[in-house]
């Protein structure tokens, strides 16, 4: 079951809304009176039919039209139908409905809420429903009006979902709100079963419980509601249980158009109007499965007002629930929410199941608890509840009660034996959370009762620890006077003051070290409380630990400083404090790497500025400085870089790889760096070993934003690198298309070849690109161009598998019999590398089978060399040789057994044993 917490209401602050429930139903006792619901068929009278009607229903237009200047008004004709026995006080008049010419049609909000608020006073769930009810223009209201109110209601698609999800309430008075069920276009939609099935479901869920049923219903179907209801006479008799009383209606000066059919009385416009309305309604009912022969009559009625009452239920109102479970378990514990003594009282006298328990597995002494009514649990615990049922997060009462420093309830827990060293499922006991929220009556409560004040979690910490991170000093000092060890650690050697100095309450430190508190104690990584709180940047905190004598130059296990911590986490108020109490700017950690280089690495200028200060070695001429300059420059910290040019820094200087600056800029992709050093004179067209300029970096890592920069300062587009490449060759090597398309508009050769022999087009294809391979040959690039290995753009394409490139280049006229220097054709190089696809392709093309290349191997050769079964396959399929000897005199067989391949040995021994084969070889 799953119910909301109470929600803040202007009427009724106990009032929950059901989301669903589950599927229990209520037996149907059959020895109920007999109701006579239309007892007489109409009477043919002199001037129009007068038809006298009894029985227990009620009904009132929702379109209520007060005089009330400023409402908002909504385009609809809706009819709300009361049917059952749960009336609660009198009531007004519901319904005045105002229809002429410039009304008709237009609804005051007053009116549905007048019929919500009936739902609402009687604790009732509300319902949307059956299908595409929520979206007519009275189910839309409703959400709006329940969402103002912070509810949520349930909409249902049909009579399944009622049966499925809503269970009423047994045990207080109930209400379902049901909006347009007899529509006109659900007559349409739905069979004779599917109401049946309906009504059934509504007769189930509400038995022979006390229960108000309120249907919303378009006004041009009411006429069919009196024979509907009457037909599903068994749903009345078990659901409208005599207490409404309906004064006599008149239906005077009706005329009929249509001569009187089977039905024709029951399908009378039952029509709840004011009594000046005068004006003649024509309606008509449309079709209607229950009564298929009257579904054409139609009738002009005029009705007066009619004035109902609505008479009390028994029973006392604060027994409204919303509960979408029949288990009485769900009470309890909405009442020990809410502290309803009385309802709690009942319920336990009554049997109520006592260990029932919420999503969260909290039982009602959890929850009582919790909200701190001493009086609930006291009754609870008579009851035999036990203190030591555990929720989900295996909190018991006692942890949840400290949790929220209720001091009596835990007084009750406490008198009850409450186990005080039971853990939850971080191992905290009720001693730790009453520490951590700096509960500290509780606290002494929980001491008194002999608590383990040393007791652990399972991090091993001790309620000392939880006082300190929680920054309470009077749960600290308690602690302390009953004894708690001050430098107790935990699993982590972390101690009290560690965690006071790491959370800044500057406050709890006095007293830690009063009671003895080590100031450089460390922690299983070595770090002192100096380190920690050089970490989090608190200065008042560094502040106190450098005045009562913590070592500025402590190490950790990774031989850093709090300096070097503080420059890694950019606190530059602490490290401006330890500076100025005399940090070594030269220590070294266990990498070799200085706090300057650390706060550089970072980008945090300002420290580096009172490095620099300080005296640490900033000079960008040495060779630190340069070491920091090229670190800044490939990280992208702007500022850095400005701070090392501004002291002099040259932007040509080169690293060990002859790479400058504008290099390990470019290479980041930093265009902010990148335009800072060209604007302090870096060389665009300088080279590294490798012959790359910044502008080679910049196209092999993608970075397109900074080509543009680059070549506005004169870089060139064309330069070739030590291997003979172009940027071009490195772009569609990668398959970057986005720069491809901007060197090419930007005049790269699309022709030049590396000291291999490759060409840009040739790497596309390796590299499977489909974009740059249309770009390329629109720009008329040779397709039959081979590199200095004799390897065509088809062999790049099979050899690395590339099916699409390696059909188009097909179907664009390349040659599949192309042989390399080795004699390796297309297929060769897809039989050796696997590529099933591709060599289906290539024999789909026509490419020769039997060629053989310098090796003498035929592409089966390859294929059952390198184990490709499924290539053995379909070469097979398509007749390859299997007799023919490579240069070593093997056959495509002897291969086989050669390497071990058992599944292609077993495939060629088949297809030498084949009718086909023995017949092409005999």
């Amino acid at each position: 079951t799953n119910m909301e917490q109470p929600v803040d209401n202007e009427d009724d602050d106990s009032r929950r809304c059901v989301r669903s429930g589950g599927e229990t139903m209520t037996d149907v006792h059959e020895d109920v009176t007999d109701l006579d619901i239309f007892p007489s068929p109409p009477k043919k009278l002199k001037g129009g039919p007068n038809v006298n009607l009894k029985g227990n229903l009620h009904m009132a237009s929702t379109m209520t039209v007060s005089h009330t200047q400023n409402i908002d008004r909504l385009k609809i004709d809706r009819s709300v139908v009361y049917i059952g026995n749960g009336g609660y006080g009198e009531i007004k008049e519901l319904s005045k409905t105002e229809i002429n010419e410039e009304s008709e049609g237009f609804v005051q909000n007053e009116a549905y809420k007048q019929a919500l608020q009936e739902v609402d006073n009687s604790g009732g769930v509300v319902i949307i429903g059956p299908s595409g009810c929520g979206k007519s223009a009275i189910g839309k209201a409703i959400l709006r009006h329940y969402e103002t109110l912070y509810y949520t209601p349930l909409v249902l698609d049909d009579h399944r979902d009622y049966r499925q999800y809503v269970n009423l309430n047994p045990h207080g008075a109930q209400a379902v709100l049901l909006d347009d069920i007899f529509g006109k276009e659900e007559f349409c939609r739905f069979r004779y079963s599917s109401w049946s099935g309906f009504f059934c479901s509504i007769k189930d869920l509400a038995g022979d419980r006390k229960c108000l049923v309120v249907i919303t219903i378009d006004s041009h179907v009411m006429r069919g509601l009196k024979k509907k209801i009457n037909r599903y006479e068994l749903f009345c008799r078990r659901l409208c249980l005599p207490v409404l009383n309906l004064e006599k209606l008149s239906l005077t000066d009706a005329e009929t158009e249509d001569k009187p059919s089977k039905g024709f009385a029951d399908r009378r416009n039952l029509f709840s109007a004011d009594e000046d309305v005068n004006e003649k309604l024509q309606v008509n009912c449309g079709d209607d499965p229950v009564v298929p022969d009257a579904s054409q009559t139609t009738t002009k009625t005029q009705c007066p007002a009619m004035k109902k009452t609505l008479y009390p239920a028994p029973g006392s109102l604060h027994s409204k629930h919303r509960a979408a479970s029949t288990d009485t378990g769900t009470l309890l514990l909405e009442a020990c929410e809410a502290g309803r003594t009385e309802d709690v009282e009942e319920l336990l006298q009554n049997g109520v199941n006592i260990q029932a328990t919420d999503e969260d597995s909290n039982s009602a002494v959890h929850l009582a608890s919790k909200h701190g009514f001493p009086n609930i649990v006291r009754s609870l615990i008579k009851s035999r509840a036990s203190t030591e049922a555990k929720n989900k997060f295996w909190k018991t009462a006692l942890h949840v009660a400290c949790s929220e420093g209720n001091q009596e309830v835990t007084q009750v827990l406490l008198e009850a034996k409450s186990d005080t060293a039971a853990k939850d499922i971080k191992g905290w006991s009720a001693l730790h959370h009453c520490s951590y929220k700096g509960h500290v009556e509780v606290l002494e409560m929980l001491l008194n009762s002999s608590a383990d004040i040393e007791i652990t979690t399972n991090e091993g910490w001790t309620p000392l620890h939880h006082a300190s991170v929680g920054g309470s000093l009077p749960a600290v000092q308690v602690l302390l006077a009953q004894g708690a060890r001050v430098n107790v650690e935990n699993n982590e050697n972390i101690t009290p003051f560690h965690l006071a100095c790491m959370n800044n309450h500057i406050h709890l430190l006095d007293t830690l070290l009063n009671s003895g508190a080590k100031i450089d104690t460390k922690s299983v990584y070595g770090s002192t409380p100096l380190h920690d709180s050089c970490s989090k940047g608190h200065g008042r905190i560094i502040h106190w630990l450098m005045e009562n004598g913590a070592r500025v130059n402590a190490t950790n296990r990774f031989g850093d400083t709090p300096l070097h911590v503080a420059c890694a986490k950019g606190q530059y108020k602490a490290a401006k404090i330890l500076l100025s109490k005399g940090a070594d700017t030269q220590c070294r950690n266990t990498l070799g790497l200085k706090p300057t280089y650390i706060a550089c690495s970072n980008g945090f200028t300002d420290i580096l500025r009172e490095l620099s200060r300080a005296g640490a070695p900033t000079d960008p001429r040495s060779g630190d400085g340069r070491l920091l300059l090229r670190d800044a420059c490939y990280k992208g910290h702007v500022g850095v870089v400005e701070f090392f040019l501004k002291m002099g820094a040259d932007a040509n200087t080169r690293d060990t790889e002859d790479r400058s600056s504008l290099h390990h800029a470019c290479n980041g992709g930093h265009s902010g760096v990148v335009e800072n050093l060209l604007n302090w004179g870096a060389r665009v067209q300088i080279v590294d070993v490798e012959g790359l300029t910044p502008f080679h970096l910049a196209c092999t890592k993608g970075h397109v934003h900074l080509l543009s920069l680059l070549k506005d300062f004169g870089s060139s587009i064309n330069t070739a690198s030590a291997s003979g490449r172009t940027p071009l060759h490195d772009v569609c090597l990668r398959g970057d298309e986005i720069a491809a398309h901007w060197l090419t508009a930007n005049g790269a050769d699309t022709e030049a070849r590396d000291k291999e022999g490759f060409t840009p087009f040739i790497f596309a294809c390796q590299n499977g690109s489909l974009e740059i391979y249309r770009l390329l040959l629109k720009l008329r690039v040779g397709i039959h161009v081979s590199n200095f290995y004799g390897n065509t753009a088809l062999q790049a394409a099979s050899a690395f598998g590339h099916t699409l490139v390696a059909e188009k280049l097909i179907h664009d006229g390349a040659d599949v019999h192309n042989q390399d220097n080795d004699g390796d054709t297309p297929l060769h190089e897809s039989c050796i590398k696997g590529h099933a696809d591709v060599a289906a392709l290539l024999i789909r093309s026509g490419s020769s089978l039997d060629v053989t290349n310098r090796r003498g191997n035929t592409a089966l050769h390859e294929a059952c060399i390198h184990g490709h079964q499924r290539i053995v396959l379909d070469l097979l399929k398509k007749g390859a040789i299997v007799d023919i000897e490579n240069e070593a005199g093997l056959t495509p067989l002897a291969c086989a057994r050669k390497r071990g391949h058992m599944n292609i040995i077993n495939a060629l021994i088949n297809h030498r044993n084949s009718p086909v084969f023995t017949l092409k070889y005999a």
